[in-house]
């Protein structure tokens, strides 16, 4: 049974940047910072990441009661690339906007 919490449940901003090279990736971050709380009384956070162009990217998510995870293979230089600079723009933002503990 999925849980997640869906882009448009969002109830608090979401940054969103393309990011250009021989393929074009979105990214889309967001959080509500600290809460104080576990997952039903902390803090919420959204993360999203899309092929918006030519980008060989492959994504795999798994939930189930034995295993929760994601994985992203990346095929080229240029998806490398844009990749690192998505995942760094997303922590910096998520860093700007998680308060303090």
């Amino acid at each position: 049974m999925y849980n997640g919490l869906e882009e448009k449940d969002i109830g608090f901003r979401l940054y969103e940047k393309e990011i250009f090279d021989a393929c074009v990736i979105k990214v889309k971050a967001g959080t509500t910072g600290f809460k104080g709380g576990d997952a039903g009384h902390g803090g919420r956070t959204f993360i999203k990441i899309e092929d918006i162009g030519g980008a060989d990217i492959h994504f795999k998510a798994t939930q189930n009661e034995m295993e929760k995870s994601l994985i992203m293979t990346l095929y080229g230089d240029a998806e490398l690339n844009v990749m690192i600079e998505g995942l760094e723009w997303i922590t910096k933002k998520l860093k700007e906007n998680k308060g303090e503990r």
